[in-house]
């Protein structure tokens, strides 16, 4: 596995598009995986910089269109969702079937204010790949803890989640699929790495990975030839709280090839100084906090957030259509 770094997005494109270009050359298969919101532009980027023959042979696919290649090679999901409507009349039988039961919960059995409360917890549970008995378990375990230390822990709050989450998810697959399983039962199909025998995995510009992501990870990187993870941060190494999630990050992906028995690798590129337009732009008027040329038509704005700059481009937009200008 290799990490690479890159505080670029367009050199991260051509960093991608390069290393698809390579595995293509071989006439490998490669899986280019990318945050939902990106796959339109990174499909219409690999398509600008490679040639024809080499879009022969890569996917661009995020990780849930990824889940449903794996579906269809080995079946396993039949695509009946239940809407959120649904999810919530499910969660209301489970809550009332469970209530007799309830230690800490009981009293809110009633209230409908109760649902949104357990899906919440139900649905950031499932992402985390947490079982009820793995919580329930957990609970029963720190309750343990901290009566050795004289202290109390509410350990019946979260057997009652467990409770009412197993109720919901039997009466839930009677009728439905479960969407937000569905990368868990995904990665446990390619846990063996065999879906991606052979295979270049290009993973790009993500921040981050949820338990289930990296699960899947885990099988590519059993089987695949290649897996690569390239961050795209303008952050640099020493400034950003975006570099140190992708730092953070990084160390689990370490974690993961020293658990599979697999080399791994981390760079840092650098990205060549670009002459001319935005960026050179940018880099004259914030060098060391001032502009070396500042003609007299440009206005430069310093602001505490994002939203304060919406507004004053806004107030500046109003001024010039107020005073006429187009």
């Amino acid at each position: 596995m290799k990490a690479v770094i890159i505080p670029d997005i367009r050199a991260g494109f051509e960093y991608l598009a390069a290393a698809v270009g390579d595995a293509a050359a071989e006439g490998e298969r490669v899986w280019v995986i990318i945050p939902d919101q990106m796959a339109l532009t990174t499909e219409r980027e690999l398509s600008r910089l490679l040639p024809e023959t080499a879009q022969l042979y890569f996917e661009v696919v995020s990780f849930r269109r990824l889940a449903d290649n794996i579906f269809r090679k080995y079946g396993g999901i039949s695509y009946s969702y239940a809407d959120s409507c649904a999810e919530a009349l499910i969660m209301r039988r489970a809550v009332a079937q469970c209530a007799g039961t309830l230690s800490v919960y009981g009293k809110s059995a009633e209230s409908p204010s109760i649902v949104p409360v357990m899906l919440s917890a139900v649905r950031e549970l499932k992402q985390c790949m947490i079982t009820p008995d793995a919580l329930e378990g957990a609970a029963i375990s720190a309750e343990a803890r901290a009566a050795l230390d004289g202290e109390s822990f509410p350990s019946g709050k979260y057997t009652d989640i467990a409770n009412i989450w197993r109720v919901y998810d039997t009466l839930l697959s009677a009728s439905y699929d479960d969407r937000l399983s569905e990368l868990s039962r995904a990665a446990e199909l390619v846990s063996d790495g065999r879906f991606f025998e052979g295979d270049t995995v290009l993973v790009f510009s993500f921040s981050g990975f949820t338990a289930q992501q990296l699960a899947l990870l885990r099988g590519a990187e059993r089987g695949a030839r290649a897996l690569n993870v390239i961050f795209t941060t303008p952050s640099l190494p020493d400034d950003g709280v975006e570099y140190d999630l992708i730092n953070d990050t990084v160390s689990r992906l370490y974690r993961i090839s020293r658990a599979v028995g697999v080399p791994f690798s981390r760079e840092v590129r650098d990205v060549p100084e670009k002459k001319g337009g935005i960026s050179e732009l940018s880099r004259l008027l914030f060098k060391n906090g001032r502009g070396t040329e500042r003609p007299d038509a440009l206005t430069v704005v310093r602001c505490g957030s994002f939203y304060d700059e919406v507004e004053s481009a806004a107030i500046k937009l109003l001024l010039y259509l107020v005073s006429g200008s187009r």
